[in-house]
């Protein structure tokens, strides 16, 4: 009697069932008897039929046929040729088809496909099923899935009311090789028996077998695993085996754990073979108002500082996210970072961040207002930066207002802030700000003119600061600022050239910005194109640029329908500054250094900037920074370089910087891809870090391998070579998306 596939339950879930069970098989010897994945004259999916009118009473479905016939001695209606059913969606065509009336039962003979609502085609020589076609029995069923697997049962596949089993089955995504159809898949999956349970959204395996290249590599007697359809289930994800000279061959095995539908925790043990291990842990939390995870791990590891090796140190990190939003107005978001020591994070190549950032935010927001008050602290990972000199903000707010008056055109803007800064070792500092302004814009003939003019008021309460000045201080600065352009267009070839002479003067007060009162929030200042044209140079509201000043440019578009050039040349005249700006900075005499901006941007293929700062008085450049990203065809790369000369600003002297860095990835096949990443430090001559690496992908695994030399050091971690290696099985791979290696 020839076996059959005994179907109880509706057959699109079976076969989800029996795809999602063979995933997660391991390997066993290949029986002479298996079932093929090799294609055959079934293996396609039919074109869509319009069917015509009428309809049949006596049928509980749509049937289209050759010929067809009714024998009243076996209430049986007969059709042959080209046979079609259809019901609710679901397609049956056959060579043969018999439509036993009163068992209510359909029985297909020859050619048999079924095609099931969510995409599932069931080919089979014969099947016998419910006259709802949702129920019944297969003999040496195959399986196509809607992504392209295929299943194929040489047994006997049983469909219950809860559970579904199938008997010798092989599972595997890969395609096979169109020249030699009869070899076996890349990899593929065999197992004696799958059970599916219905209820508990489980699938076990016993016997399975994972073959890859036809080769048996891995034999698992029991497993289970969810089916298909469960997004989130407990269970291992794919691990990562990596190598380097500072910790050895690594391996990170993680787990993830379900514990409810918002709410997750996995749990990844490092593995080393030059030190003990440690634990990361990673725990995720959906509320209806927000959501938090909190990241952490530790160990009972060695310490390596300077030369010296102390043993049994707890050391670890922690990193709470939260975000939600209180209302329609009001929203908050806080982080909090900390690691055991500065070193502990790039030890263990857990983050290469140079700052760990701990803050609380609120912000409200109103058609007219926006408030932002802001907790921080941060601890230093870097070399030489001393945390107790770092401040702490409790807080620092900013609330600003904008409104029309109702006449004229005018609008009314207005700012309230403050900020509270504590150090441990150091001066704190209190500072309160309150402006109010007026602007108004006008196009008169084409002439594009605002005026903005504003009040300002700041009061400073600074104790043992490194500006000099303890005690009270304040300062009120009026201001007033007007910005003329006048953008003039003409025809170039088929394009479009806009060029816009630009001039902006401002004017304060003078006197009242001296070096005394303390600069906590506008330490940095890098002048150049994006800088132009803004009432304020510096960023922050402690530094404040007084006297007179005028900026003046021209910046031009050239734009044709297949490429955008941009481009700006400006620069900066002051007069009467209290305060003056550090070497370095571009702004150290009245006449600014030049400066220019070009961008290209090239059909969504190339996109490149260049900014930089001409010295007007030995005609050097004092700063250049450069990007270009290209995108074309099977070809991406990236290349970025900076320049800035040594500058100094408020105390603060940083060393002139040097750096060009390259990225380049190329696909030389549909599945194969080279990848490498190159920075180096063009003053000292010095190579910092190199990446390169390769992968291959298709629609059944991918594999990545990445090697870096690390040039960089601290006093814990040296220089390091290391390679990394992730191979995923589809079906059986990690989740989430792959890093991309090219800087953005």
């Amino acid at each position: 009697m020839r076996n059959r596939v005994k179907v109880r339950r509706y057959i699109h879930r079976a076969m989800l069932s029996i795809a999602a069970c063979m995933m997660l098989a391991a390997a066993h010897d290949v029986h002479a008897q298996s079932p093929t994945l090799a294609p055959s004259k079934d293996d396609k999916l039919l074109a869509p039929f319009q069917f015509g009118g009428g309809e049949d009473n006596k049928l509980p479905f749509l049937l289209e046929a050759d010929q067809t016939r009714y024998e009243r001695e076996t209430d049986t209606v007969l059709a042959e040729g080209s046979v079609r059913i259809s019901r609710e969606g679901r397609i049956l065509t056959a060579d043969r088809v018999e439509y036993r009336i009163s068992k209510k039962i359909v029985v297909a003979i020859g050619n048999v496909v079924l095609i099931e609502l969510t995409g599932e085609v069931l080919f089979a020589e014969e099947i016998e099923l419910t006259e709802t076609l949702d129920q019944g029995i297969a003999i040496a069923p195959r399986i196509l899935l809607p992504d392209g697997s295929r299943i194929a049962a040489a047994g006997t596949s049983r469909i219950s009311k809860d559970k579904v089993e199938v008997r010798r089955a092989v599972f595997s995504p890969c395609s096979l090789c169109p020249s030699h159809p009869d070899r076996a898949p890349l990899w593929q999956l065999r197992a004696n028996k799958i059970t599916h349970s219905e209820a508990r959204q489980e699938i076990e395996m016993e016997g399975a077998t994972l073959d890859i290249f036809g080769v048996p590599v891995a034999y698992l007697p029991y497993f289970s695993q969810p089916d298909p359809r469960v997004k989130k289930k407990t269970g291992f994800l794919v691990p990562k085996v990596s190598q380097d000279d500072n910790l050895g061959v690594t391996a990170e095995i993680p787990f993830f754990w379900n514990l409810s539908p918002n709410r997750d925790v996995t749990l990844t043990p490092h593995l080393f073979t030059s030190t003990l291990p440690i634990l990361v842990g990673n725990y995720r939390h959906l509320f209806p108002f927000g959501k938090a995870e909190i990241e952490a791990s530790g160990g009972i590891v060695e310490r390596t500082q300077n030369g010296i090796t102390t043993n049994g140190n707890a050391r670890g990190h922690i990193r709470i996210n939260g975000e939600a939003s209180l209302d329609d107005h009001w929203r908050s978001s806080f982080q909090l970072y900390r690691a055991a020591d500065d070193t502990y994070l790039r030890t263990f190549n857990l983050d290469e961040t140079g700052v760990l950032r701990s803050f609380a935010t609120l912000e409200g927001f109103y058609r007219r207002l926006y408030v932002n008050a802001t907790t921080f602290d941060v601890q230093e990972q870097r070399q030489n930066f001393d945390d107790d000199a770092t401040p702490t903000a409790l807080p620092f707010v900013t609330a600003d207002y904008t409104a029309p008056l109702g006449f004229g055109g005018i609008n009314l803007t207005g700012q309230a802030a403050g900020h509270v800064l504590f150090r441990t070792d150091g001066g704190d500092t209190q500072h309160a700000t309150l402006r109010l302004g007026l602007n108004r814009h006008w196009n008169l003939g084409g002439n594009l003119i605002s005026a903005d003019v504003e009040m300002r008021g700041d009061l400073f309460q600074s104790s043992e600061s490194t500006s000099g000045t303890d005690g009270v201080g304040g300062r009120f600065l009026p201001r007033a600022t007007v910005d003329w352009s006048y953008p003039v267009f003409r025809p170039v070839g088929s394009g479009t050239l806009t060029l816009t002479p630009r001039v902006m003067g401002t004017i304060t007060t003078r006197g009242l910005n001296t070096a005394e009162l303390p600069n906590e929030d506008s330490q940095s200042l890098e002048f150049d194109s994006t800088a132009l044209f803004r009432p304020a140079l510096a960023d922050g509201r402690d530094r404040f640029d007084d006297g007179e000043r005028i900026d003046y440019g021209v910046e031009g578009v050239l734009d044709f329908s297949a490429i955008r050039l941009t481009g700006l040349v400006g620069q900066s005249f002051r007069n009467n500054s209290s305060r003056s700006f550090g070497n370095g900075t571009g702004l150290t005499e009245s006449t600014s250094d030049i400066v220019m901006g070009f961008g290209v941007e090239a059909s969504n293929w190339l996109n490149g900037y260049n900014r930089l700062r001409w010295d007007t008085n030995d005609g050097s450049i004092s700063a250049s920074e450069t990007g270009i990203h290209l995108t074309k065809g099977r070809v991406q790369a990236v290349v970025q370089h900076s320049f800035l000369k040594s500058r100094t600003f408020d105390g603060l002297t940083l060393a002139e910087t040097n750096q060009i860095e390259g990225a380049l990835q190329l696909q030389l096949t549909d599945h194969w891809s080279i990848v490498g990443r190159h920075r180096f430090d063009l003053d000292a001559g010095e190579y910092l870090r190199t990446q390169v690496g390769f992968s291959y992908g298709d629609e059944c695994l991918s594999l990545q391998v990445l090697g870096t030399i690390d040039e960089t050091s601290t006093s814990e971690v040296g220089t390091n070579n290391s390679i990394s290696l992730r191979l995923t099985l589809q079906h059986l791979g990690a989740t989430g998306k792959r890093k991309s290696l090219l800087p953005q």
